[in-house]
């Protein structure tokens, strides 16, 4: 089996709006998605569970662990399910994270980060090629025998966004007004009354998603 990395999972969620200004240097609690280096369980399909510690780095999407006081990173693994840490769970598809957030007995709210690295001539050193628009991931950044660290980003501008969506039998499904009804089919009255007042509803406003959809759900 790969090495599993133990990785900073999810920090409780910053539930709340990013600036549209861009910032620079990136803290650690918007690096990784947990405060610090968690006991958890890796979830894979077809094999069995890996225990330690770990966290999640949010910029790219890697589970990570401590190795004789150096980070490493786990390598791309798509049999990897979930990462579950006590009560907090990050479901893993197509190479992302999305922490789970239960809202009724077979729906959940699935939050997903997005760190934005700015290109500029800072981030060109890196060997990205500077002066052009930015970039959504940061593979060329992942140098052979390199891990991306917090202390690359000392100097980086960025943004940060969190987005979310709803995890329905075993799929992710976009927040809208059809899916949110097949997600609470007894409160289709009251959804199609929110939707009729308020339109359509904004993934990136998780505190009101989680409400309404906590409200729906009867969680």
């Amino acid at each position: 089996m790969k090495r599993i990395i133990a990785f900073f999972a999810a920090l409780p969620l910053s539930i709340g709006l990013l600036s549209a200004q861009d910032s620079v240097g990136i803290p650690n609690d918007v690096f990784y998605l947990m405060p610090n280096m968690t006991q958890g369980t890796l979830l894979f399909r077809d094999k069995s569970p890996v225990n330690g510690k770990f966290n999640i780095c949010a910029v790219d999407n890697t589970v990570r662990f401590m190795d004789k006081g150096k980070e490493l990173a786990m390598e791309d693994d798509e049999s990897m399910l979930e990462v579950v840490f006590h009560d907090v769970a990050f479901l893993h598809r197509d190479g992302t994270f999305y922490r789970l957030y239960p809202v009724s007995d077979e729906a959940f709210v699935a939050v997903k980060r997005d760190v934005l690295i700015m290109n500029d001539s800072k981030v060109a050193s890196y060997g990205m090629e500077s002066n052009t628009t930015a970039v959504q991931n940061i593979d060329t950044f992942n140098m052979p025998g390199r891990t991306l660290d917090l202390s690359d980003m000392k100097d980086i501008p960025y943004r940060m966004s969190e987005t979310a969506a709803l995890y329905r039998k075993g799929s992710i499904i976009s927040l809208n007004k059809r899916n949110l009804t097949k997600c609470f089919p007894d409160r289709k009255a009251d959804i199609e009354a929110w939707f009729n007042a308020n339109k359509r509803i904004n993934p990136e406003d998780i505190q009101t998603v989680l409400a309404l959809c906590q409200e729906w759900g009867g969680k």
